[in-house]
């Protein structure tokens, strides 16, 4: 599968040339994180991109590849597709690079004087080998897939700074603040490539039995790695879905620490910062004194919950 969803966390560090990889219409996300990590954040305009590894859901990259299917159900499948399109009175159409539907059509012309039963004895062991091989291949790939997700750093943002759930997850029980991150791409921001988490009730899966049958066969259209691949990456169980997640990923850096690496932001993207209803009054000043110099855009405001309401209001201090 290909990392072409991959970006290079690297690339904040010098402005961009205003081509930046787009592959959302977002102006911004939010960041939710604890009152020390803010601070953090404000001294060292650097954030952490973490491992999956170290994800609070044991599902999140990292289950194994598999198809929504056995192989012995493939490949009894592809036999029967290619029976019944060699038999079929209309002519086969398809793919003529594919050496599957080549056979096909080569059968096709002839099927007049071919025993059908004998077609199918003939498809059984060359079918019977290619399903072990298929098996073996996918042990191949999950070994393969295991080591690529160990190297994997991602930085996952929210869209909305006001979820109560993430507050209380993600911001230290509301004591915690969320930054509003701006993607610009001019400046060719890592938040520019965000891709959009998938919530679902099954895990994913490289195919469904149908669609891979008539790819093998060179029916339909090969699915894009790509598509394979951020499938993968940005699909969890529908539990997640108040997150309203995007992530962005970086490929392979020295780490910084046990499984993240840190990775700089400009001072640009932060605009907004959100302060948590339970920030004591010593955290709220210490972030409130950091807001100057270059950041001195930033606007900053008080969650306060609300008095009719299960929600927050905010009421701006900068």
């Amino acid at each position: 599968m290909s990392a072409a969803a991959v970006t290079d966390g690297d690339r904040q560090s010098e402005p961009g040339d205003g081509s930046a990889t787009i592959t959302h219409d977002k102006d911004s996300f939010c960041k939710y994180m604890t009152a020390p990590v803010a601070l953090s954040v404000l001294d060292t305009l650097q954030v952490r991109w973490s491992s999956p590894l170290l994800f609070n859901d044991p599902f999140d990259l990292q289950t194994e590849i598999r198809f929504g299917f056995t192989t012995e159900e493939f490949m009894g499948a592809l036999a029967a597709e290619i029976e019944r399109r060699v038999f079929s009175d209309a002519e086969p159409q398809g793919d003529p690079g594919n050496i599957i539907f080549l056979m096909i059509k080569t059968l096709w012309s002839r099927r007049e004087k071919l025993p059908r039963a004998e077609v199918s004895r003939s498809l059984k062991g060359p079918f019977d080998t290619g399903g072990q091989k298929i098996g073996r291949q996918l042990k191949d790939w999950n070994k393969e897939w295991s080591a690529y997700v160990s190297t994997l750093r991602l930085f996952c943002v929210a869209e909305d700074h006001d979820d109560l759930l993430m507050w209380a997850h993600y911001a230290d029980r509301h004591s915690g603040a969320v930054f509003r991150l701006r993607c610009i791409p001019e400046l060719d921001t890592a938040l520019c490539a965000a891709l959009p988490v998938n919530y679902a009730d099954n895990l994913p899966v490289l195919g469904e039995l149908d669609q891979w049958v008539r790819q093998m066969a060179g029916m339909a259209k090969q699915e894009p790695g790509r598509d394979i691949f951020v499938r993968f990456v940005c699909t969890k169980s529908r539990h997640w879905s108040y997150e309203k997640e995007w992530r962005v990923l970086s490929a392979e850096k020295p780490d910084d620490g046990p499984g993240y690496v840190m990775l700089k932001l400009w001072p640009q993207e932060i605009d907004t910062i959100y302060l948590g209803s339970r920030m004591d009054q010593d955290g709220k000043k210490t972030i409130l004194d950091r807001i100057r110099g270059p950041l001195s855009h930033v606007r900053v405001f008080q969650a306060i919950r609300s008095d009719t309401r299960f929600a927050l209001d905010f009421q701006r201090l900068v």
